[in-house]
């Protein structure tokens, strides 16, 4: 997933977990060839991963409801 979401010259993509209390934060960074790094924004992968569920769930749920009301 690091060529959608992370910009030149970040090319690797790297999750973090900090631990407070009995939570779990996940942060995505991207990261440089020299070590600098940038956070990456929620919104664009859970908006690639929401599509890519769309695209295989809906033409799936739609031959499964064509094909059960063609049966007699």
């Amino acid at each position: 997933m690091a060529p959608w979401l992370c910009d030149a010259p970040y090319s690797d993509l790297f999750v973090v977990s900090d631990r407070a209390g009995r939570g779990t934060n996940f942060t995505r960074y991207c990261t440089g060839p020299r070590g600098e790094r940038q956070e990456v924004a929620s919104m664009r992968p859970e908006l690639i991963l929401w599509t890519a569920y769309y695209l295989v769930m809906g033409p799936a749920a739609t031959l499964i409801t064509y094909f059960r009301t063609s049966r007699p």
